[in-house]
């Protein structure tokens, strides 16, 4: 679904989502990190940046606590 020049870009993967109103997402920890981060930063602009997600999927390596401090 994501192009391969972009799928490390925040504002590109939440384009596709609201685009393509994804509603399941897997992502590895890091990139949590980086959606929690951003969305947090960016709340007041972007109040709906993952309306659409439902399901959110995360692995593929050692989770930390900082995606949910």
């Amino acid at each position: 679904m994501l192009r391969p020049d972009n799928y490390r870009s925040i504002e590109y993967i939440l384009s596709v989502i609201r685009e393509k109103q994804i509603t399941t997402l897997f992502t590895v920890p890091t990139m949590l990190n980086v959606f929690a981060e951003y969305v947090e930063t960016d709340n007041q602009n972007h109040p709906k940046l993952l309306a659409t997600l439902r399901v959110l999927c995360v692995g593929g390596m050692y989770i930390n606590n900082l995606a949910f401090s």
